[in-house]
């Protein structure tokens, strides 16, 4: 659900272009005065990202505003291109998708840990099993050698014609 508000907040922003817009409009253009909405924390989530810019602008005490010191926000460059990146592909969505490239960067930071490990044990087994049958080829070669020893002494005791 916060996804979803960050996202049309993003679009919001984007919309408005280089104006600045206090919390109060856009609660009100582009959240419909919904007071369950945190309004501020969403903007502050897209500022400390680095996609809005904040401003401050002051007012008289006498103007009848509720606040001396009104917030304002705007989508920051790197804010812009970062809608106009995922625009396309994600549906007017770059926020969840920032969060889904994040998602597929760690699965893919996995998988080659998977992979080396994988190529570690593989490699392992194969010099395991390559110690293993030269160690038997040796057996062998020894028991080869006992046999035609055995043979040459029977033969030269016997007077058998290789």
């Amino acid at each position: 659900m916060m996804r979803q508000q960050i996202d049309k907040l993003f679009t919001f922003l984007y919309c408005k272009n280089e104006i600045y817009t206090s919390v109060d409009d856009i609660r009100k253009e582009c959240f419909n005065n919904d007071n369950k909405i945190d309004v501020e924390a969403i903007c502050y989530k897209l500022e400390k990202d680095g996609y809005a810019l904040k401003s401050t602008k002051e007012y008289p005490e006498n103007s009848g505003y509720k606040w001396l010191i009104e917030v304002l926000y705007k989508l920051s460059f790197e804010g812009k291109l970062e809608f106009e990146k995922w625009s396309l592909i994600s549906r007017k969505k770059p926020y969840r998708r920032t969060q889904i490239t994040a998602i597929i960067q760690s699965i893919w930071a996995i998988a080659k840990t998977i992979a080396a490990i994988s190529v570690t044990v593989i490699t392992l087994s194969i010099s395991y099993y390559s110690f293993i049958l030269n160690r038997k080829n040796k057996e062998v070669e020894s028991e080869n050698r006992i046999l035609k020893d055995s043979i040459q002494k029977i033969t030269i005791k016997y007077h058998i014609p290789h």
